[in-house]
């Protein structure tokens, strides 16, 4: 595997988990609303103490799931705006240098 550093990796990968980040939350939810259905999952008709014990169990560790999950899409979010700020801040810094590196190498001439 080769690792790139340069200006625009950083870019692209902050855009990279900048999307990921937005369809994150969207797509764990719709997983999670699939399996926290304690009635799909067969936890409601009081067969057994396991059901019971589920139907109880099931919806609070649910619940901070879904709080847990509405707090990494934000941060990747932020995340990505620190990549593409430091893909940004690298390529003024470049720049810069290149430029003052010219205007040396026109001194010295």
């Amino acid at each position: 595997m080769t690792v790139i550093f340069n200006p625009d990796s950083w870019v692209k990968s902050g855009k990279a988990v900048d999307e990921a980040g937005r369809s994150f939350r969207s797509q764990a939810s719709a997983v999670m609303d699939t399996n926290s259905d304690v009635t799909a999952i067969g936890c409601t008709n009081g067969g057994t103490l396991m059901d019971a014990t589920l139907a109880m169990i099931v919806p609070p560790v649910m619940d901070a799931i879904r709080e847990t999950i509405g707090a990494i899409s934000p941060g990747m979010l932020v995340e990505a705006q620190g990549m593409s700020d430091t893909g940004n801040s690298y390529e003024a810094t470049e720049q810069q240098t290149t430029s003052d590196a010219h205007g040396m190498q026109m001194t010295m001439e």
